[in-house]
């Protein structure tokens, strides 16, 4: 699945912004977050924000033909997917769960149609390719696993 809304260099540059390095994203205490568990969370980041704008415009949006709404899409996408790597593993920082609930009001807002996406023709998108859609979701068959070590199991995580 490809990041279409942020970039994984992205993510991981928030993340260092945002949490100290003891909130690492891999099962294993290495000393870097793991870029697989970085990807997945901005694959799920990107599904939910599509489901909020399907009301009301073509998904995913085509962030190269809307500069100012790839910029917002962007910000969104990044903030979510450190979020949803946190939520795995951690208590949210309140600073971070902030912005998250910011965001979520944001695109309530568009999905409600009190706030538009800028450029973003509303309904069907010329630009827009439908094959693209599957993308924003994660499929049965994806798997997070790291060297033939999967990441996200009871053990793993510390006994959820």
């Amino acid at each position: 699945m490809a990041l279409t809304y942020t970039t994984l260099a992205a993510i991981k540059a928030e993340f260092a912004s945002l949490v100290e390095q003891q909130y690492v994203t891999d099962s294993q205490d290495q000393p870097t977050p793991n870029d697989a568990i970085f990807t997945i969370n901005g694959t799920r980041a990107q599904g939910s924000i599509n489901g909020y704008l399907a009301r009301r415009y073509s998904v995913p949006v085509v962030v190269g033909s809307y500069p100012e709404t790839a910029e917002l899409l962007e910000g969104v996408c990044t903030r979510w997917a450190v979020y949803n790597t946190l939520a795995t593993r951690s208590t949210i920082p309140k600073g971070i769960q902030l912005l998250h609930d910011e965001d979520i009001e944001y695109l309530q807002g568009i999905s409600d149609g009190k706030i538009d996406l800028p450029g973003v023709p509303i309904g069907e998108d010329p630009e827009a390719n439908p094959e693209d859609a599957a993308d924003w979701g994660v499929d049965d068959g994806d798997t997070i696993e790291e060297d033939g070590y999967r990441l996200l199991t009871r053990d793993g995580m510390g006994g959820l």
